[in-house]
């Protein structure tokens, strides 16, 4: 019995983008430059801009069928472009632009190109270009990648409406740059050298070799350095997603004869978009659902405006929960403690702060209005901070307009910070009924449209297991972030948070990040042993920190040993008021050449300590950029609904600069109140489900070890090991991007289904450790009982290679669940119909099982654990010669949930139809709907 299990929502946070579509218009589109960005051809690259968001606007009206445009854009300058007038902003940071300007990556060049880490009608994270792209748009951008209009389309189509290119790459197993079309003649199979473009008539041009000359074949097709150039001029008007730098071709393909769609074509976007058009799928777009109404938008011009701005100092707001409840489990202390932390090491002088304290409606006050730190007002707002005491009822939406209003009563009428923590429901309002979910404005739910557009961001800080369930939605709606403290926790729960907050403030240089190095926290212990690595990366600024209890205060506790190959330091481990033990070492002082290489750090305390973290920061040095990690949920804050169907994963990207750092060990913990340990969860970058491209640096992985509803914390750690490696491009002008008309050594090819191949330049990083706090999630509707909730994973990587005499079929593992654990059964059916092979109700009947006789020796179809590599090696006897079959793989849990695989195909041509080596036969294989011919 085959059961598929398809009732499954996959949740991708979207980035709550400056970008709003109304009246058929996208407003408040946002570009923004990075501080790394030089300011001296800052007037090219906003004029650059200008000329490409400009085209861009009037071909997209053309594309959408003269259903939108753009019709106002903000340029957000780094603070230090001082040269140009611009309106000061405190709503927008770097991270948020829908269009970002940056240092090139080296896997795209200057190439422009869109993360796109969810699936097909998924929007992406950001669109990227560089300073020579724009700054050349009229001369070699144009050359290069084809009219700037089409290109925009291109890109904006990836990044807001989840579609995918439709043109192959050369020598990728998946989506390949030639692939061979099948015809059935009077006389049987004929098959054909094709070009993988997903065009609307024939696509005209020549095959070349990257390096020059003629393309060399290799097992029958053109080997991965033969691309094909197409000719400028041709009558294609459709796919802008195949050929954009075709004058004419700015049409999405669609159903229709003048547009058509070619569903069999081996490209990435029919592949993850189950073969529907690009119009299907950007029609099923939000901002398209009124586009069959029968309504007729009046656009009378498509020319946008266009405003600069640059980011104002940072500005945040406590509000802080001081109702009854917060006694309970010390949390007021906890609380206190760590806003006191917090404005001694953490903000820098210059940030502008607030604080409000919120209880029943009568103690809303306050405690600080939005003053600039500096000495004074540090040391004055600890004392204030010292004094909070917890009394009364709680009134969350009081306490959150109260933010809101110290903000706008400092200046600030759009945007800001907003740090708010809390461990309850709205309750007790009025300070004599308990009246649950009661207050003046409605709680949260009444208050957060306010808050959200007012601009301003929201960081929440959930206490204990009670607090408010729309907290993440607060966080979420807001473009914040959500984090949770449970009870009987170490310092660190709180801390993190507070220090991750400082995120939301103007973007600097790369150089000037500070980076978590190492990370732990320790319980009921004496005396303990940490051991990190200072690596090449780093360098700047170390700053090793322990963080103790509020019982531990203002003590010295013990001795603390930090020991280099070069140096060592003994020092009292020395607590001040606010638990903190803090050893700084400048990147320019005397001692800063010797810490370098493996480092430990060794703590004898004089008695045992309940909690204790221990955190290492770090800078680059001057000389480098850094090696820095994220780690997010594709639900960012937002709850997961498992009994809705509802699944996410988890991702983690490793960059050293812009460049894609491969091979490192990835882990992510999954945490949550009442459980000792963690879930631990490796990330994976191979490319397979749901991992998008292969070896990117986007590492990600399904979470199901959830085991009933509640709140869980996420934290991912890298270590580099001897097998890491930065992503450098590639060595040669070869494996060029098959976007530009014509291939050059700045545009390298990226990305199909894997960044890397046999020219990339590869360059190890050493060991090294990094880690990153991504916030909190909540799941709910867990089934008791331990209920089989998901199917094996998806296998889309099914791929076939003639090796001696036999075929050779490889893919990626799936698990039990999607891609954790071990599936139960693998299945290999096959047919000379394809059609057979995709209607998976009629399988079974209509086509054939690969049997145990048909595998070679030592090959067995035994599932092994997900992730892992699996090759099956079968005899062709089981084939006739002059046929083609489709091979497709059916994998089954022990619950008889199941998943189907991408279509492989394989055709035996005729010994004496070719020159081939082999004494008795030649191979067409076909992955992923791509035929290839092996000799």
């Amino acid at each position: 019995m085959i059961l598929t299990y398809v009732c499954l929502v996959l949740l991708l946070s979207k980035a709550s983008p400056s970008v709003t579509f109304r009246e058929n218009g996208y407003e408040e589109l946002l570009v923004s430059i990075s501080p790394d960005v030089p300011q001296e051809n800052g007037q090219q690259v906003i004029d650059g801009i200008t000329a490409w968001l400009t085209a861009g606007s009037s071909t997209l009206h053309s594309s959408s069928r003269g259903w939108a445009h753009i019709r106002s854009v903000l340029i957000l300058l780094p603070s230090t472009w001082t040269e140009f007038d611009a309106e000061s902003t405190d709503k927008y940071l770097v991270e948020d632009a829908e269009i970002r300007v940056d240092l090139p990556n080296p896997v795209y060049g200057d190439g422009p190109f869109t993360s796109q880490p969810g699936g097909c009608g998924d929007q992406g994270e950001y669109t990227q270009v560089t300073e020579k792209f724009l700054a050349e748009i009229d001369g070699y951008s144009t050359e290069m990648f084809g009219p700037p209009g089409n290109v925009f389309v291109h890109e904006w189509s990836k990044f807001r409406y989840g579609v995918f290119e439709e043109f192959g790459y050369p020598g990728d197993p998946l989506y390949p740059m030639f692939y061979y079309k099948t015809t059935w003649t009077a006389d049987g199979q004929t098959n054909v050298l094709t070009p993988n473009f997903c065009t609307d008539k024939a696509f005209q041009g020549s095959m070349q070799d990257m390096t020059g000359g003629e393309c060399t074949q290799k097992n029958g097709v053109p080997d991965s350095d033969c691309i094909f150039v197409g000719d400028k001029e041709q009558p294609i008007t459709s796919s802008v997603m195949a050929a954009p730098y075709l004058t004419n071709n700015d049409q999405y393909c669609d159903q229709t004869e003048d547009n058509i769609h070619h569903p069999e074509l081996p490209t990435k976007h029919n592949a993850l978009c189950g073969k529907k058009s690009v119009w299907e799928v950007v029609k099923s777009n939000d901002d398209f659902s009124k586009f069959d109404s029968g309504s007729s938008p009046n656009i009378t011009t498509t020319l946008p405006t266009f405003t600069l701005i640059r980011p104002h100092t940072a500005s945040f707001v406590f509000v802080l929960d001081v109702s009854g409840s917060m006694e309970d489990e010390d949390r007021i202390i906890r609380l206190r403690q760590a806003v006191k932390r917090w404005l001694k090491y953490d903000v820098e002088d210059g940030v502008l702060v607030g604080i409000v304290s919120f209880a029943d409606k009568y103690k809303i006050n306050i405690v600080e209005p939005l003053t600039p730190i500096d000495a004074t007002s540090r040391a004055s707002m600890i004392t204030k901070v010292d004094r909070l005491k917890a009394e009364g009822g709680t009134c969350l939406d009081m306490g959150l307009l109260k933010g809101r209003e110290v903000l706008q009563a400092g200046g600030i009428q759009s945007g800001g910070v907003i740090i708010f923590l809390t461990d309850g429901i709205q309750a007790f309002c009025d300070g004599q009924n308990e009246n649950a979910g009661w207050g003046p404005e409605d709680g949260i739910a009444g208050v957060i449209d306010r808050i959200a557009d007012s601009g301003i961001r929201v960081v929440t800080i959930a206490f204990g297991p009670n607090a408010q369930d729309d907290i993440e939605t607060l966080a979420e709606r807001t473009n914040g972030k959500a984090y949770s403290v449970p009870d009987k926790t170490g310092p660190d729960a709180i801390n993190d948070p507070l220090s991750g907050s400082l995120s939301y403030q103007p973007s600097v240089p790369m150089g000037d990040m500070e980076l978590v190095v190492f990370q732990q926290s320790y319980q009921n212990v004496k005396q303990f042993t940490a051991s990190f690595t200072i690596d090449q990366f780093m360098g700047g600024d170390l700053t090793i920190q322990v963080d103790v209890g509020h019982a531990f205060a203002d003590k010295v506790i013990g001795i603390i040993q930090m020991e280099s190959a070069r140096i060592t330091v003994f020092d009292d481990l020395e607590i001040d008021s606010n638990g903190v033990y803090q050893f700084y070492l400048a990147e320019d002082s005397h001692d800063s050449g010797a810490w370098s290489g493996n480092t430990t750090v060794q703590v004898n305390l004089t008695s045992e300590i309940d909690f204790l973290s221990l955190k290492i920061t770090s800078k680059s040095s001057s000389d480098t950029l850094p090696l820095r990690t994220r780690c997010w949920t594709s639900a960012g804050s937002e709850r997961v609904s498992v009994a809705d169907g509802g699944l996410l994963y988890i991702l983690a990207e490793v960059k050293q600069g812009n460049s894609p750092v491969i091979g490192a060990r990835v882990m992510a913990y999954i945490e949550r109140a009442g459980v000792d340990a963690p879930v631990e969860l490796q990330l994976f970058d191979g490319g397979a489900v749901p991992d998008q491209v292969g070896n990117d640096g986007i590492y990600a992985r399904y979470f199901t070890g959830f085991d009933q509803d509640d709140r869980y914390s996420l934290k991912c750690q890298v270590v580099g090991t001897n097998e890491t490696n930065i992503n450098q491009g590639f060595i040669e002008p070869k494996k060029e991007k098959s976007l530009p008309s014509r291939p050059s050594p700045t545009n390298p090819i990226c990305c199909g289904s894997t960044a890397i191949n046999e020219d990339s330049k590869l360059e190890p990083t050493g060991t090294f450790s990094r880690t990153s706090i991504a916030g909190s999630f909540q799941v709910t509707g867990v089934p008791a009982g331990g209920a089989n909730l998901y199917p094996p994973g998806t296998v889309r990587d099914l791929h076939l290679e003639l090796v001696s005499e036999a075929i050779e079929m490889t893919f990626t593992a799936p698990g039990d669940d999607l891609d954790y654990g071990t599936a139960s059964k693998y299945e290999v059916y096959y047919s000379k119909n394809k059609t057979e092979l995709e209607d998976t109700e009629k399988i079974s009947n209509t086509s054939l099982l690969v049997e145990e006789d048909a595998l070679m020796e030592n090959t067995t179809l035994t599932p092994i654990a997900a992730g892992l590599p699996v090759e099956v090696k079968m005899t062709s006897t089981i084939f006739e010669e002059d046929q083609q079959y489709f091979l497709r793989l059916h994998v089954e849990d022990a619950g008889n949930l199941s998943s189907w695989s991408n279509i492989a195909s394989v055709f035996l041509a005729p010994t004496s139809s070719t020159t081939s080596a082999s004494p008795t036969m030649s191979l067409f294989i076909l992955a992923s709907f791509a035929l290839f011919k092996l000799i």
